[in-house]
């Protein structure tokens, strides 16, 4: 493909004074480009094989403005990827390197060319300091998504605004289950079923509510097997302070035996050498019967 190509390719699909500036960008370091069905846990991505080169994968049902947005953002990895070389581990995927390479690829596309005039000021605002996810805005993500974001459409694809939900209801997100446990003003907290972990969401974050009633069932069962499992845990552990003189504990499946305790530290020796160690008394380990 040369630019031209890339540009025709890529008009449908772009607002349309975009394709021009894109196939430019495409122009100064090539990149292969796949549209793909549509993917609930990513707008986009950005990867790279010796054997095919850097690889850009978009979803197709993104709407013009959101597909801009979704394809510089996976354009500024590619750049960095260029950039970093065999140091690219050594920066978060959206650190400041990230950052910095996103927002000025992005100042030619700062205009009402691209962008309507309610989307603009947000993705200005959003362009500060961009985050992994534009989704996670829903003030940008209606403006870019005028037409998914209508309540019919959300609700004809089984998506809702998790502020729309009740407490105690079962959503999807990211291809993890949650449950709602409380509102706030402008977010709500929910735990994730398979760690009990607490997360905080965005009111207008979109979900996909559990109603099905053999699924919700399916996961009350799941929420309140690791919820047993986190109690049974938590009953095995204690702190190096609460364990007595001379008794055993383990700590990352380690065995330690408690010699002594100074002030704020226990003196501990691993079991089966002569390493000695020092545990602050406050940190939790397994005992051992």
């Amino acid at each position: 493909m040369n630019a031209k190509e890339i540009e025709n390719h890529l008009r449908p699909m772009l607002p349309p004074a975009s394709a021009g500036l894109v196939a430019d960008l495409w122009k100064k370091d090539p990149f292969s480009i796949k549209i793909t069905r549509n993917r609930l846990s990513k707008f986009g991505d950005f990867s790279y094989k010796p054997a095919q080169g850097a690889m850009i994968s978009l979803n197709s049902t993104l709407e013009p403005m959101q597909f801009l947005l979704t394809l510089i953002h996976e354009i500024a990895h590619w750049h960095c990827f260029r950039k970093y070389g065999s140091k690219r581990k050594k920066i978060a995927p959206h650190g400041m390197e990230w950052k910095r390479t996103f927002q000025q690829l992005m100042v030619p596309f700062l205009n009402h060319d691209h962008f309507s005039e309610t989307a603009l000021p947000l993705v200005k605002n959003y362009m500060e300091n961009p985050k992994a996810s534009s989704a996670q805005n829903a003030p940008l993500f209606k403006a870019l998504n005028p037409h998914q974001s209508s309540p019919e459409n959300m609700k004809e694809v089984g998506l809702f605004e998790v502020g729309q939900l009740t407490i105690g209801d079962y959503f999807i997100y990211r291809k993890h289950a949650y449950r709602l446990d409380r509102h706030l003003d402008k977010n709500t907290l929910a735990h994730r079923v398979t760690d009990q972990r607490n997360y905080k969401f965005n009111k207008g974050a979109f979900v996909q509510h559990i109603k099905e009633e053999k699924q919700r069932e399916a996961f009350e069962l799941l929420d309140q097997q690791a919820k047993n499992l986190q109690a049974e845990a938590s009953a095995d552990r204690i702190t190096v302070g609460e364990i007595p003189i001379g008794s055993d504990f383990r700590y990352q499946k380690i065995r330690y035996r408690k010699l002594k305790d100074n002030r704020t530290r226990s003196v501990v020796q691993q079991v089966g050498t002569s390493n000695h160690f020092t545990f602050p008394m406050e940190a939790e380990v397994e005992k051992i019967a």
